[in-house]
């Protein structure tokens, strides 16, 4: 579990079963932009 979770006191199992934890949440987000043709849109 990453360090965010645990400071917040979220066990991996609350998360919804769709979710992933990943290392870096800006590094996911460009790979996903890069590899998968996914687009970040800010509201």
């Amino acid at each position: 579990m990453k360090q965010h979770l645990l400071s917040r006191k979220i066990s991996a199992d609350k998360l919804l079963m769709e979710a992933k934890v990943v290392p870096s949440g800006v590094a996911e987000v460009a790979k996903l932009q890069a590899n998968e043709k996914f687009v970040y849109l800010r509201p």
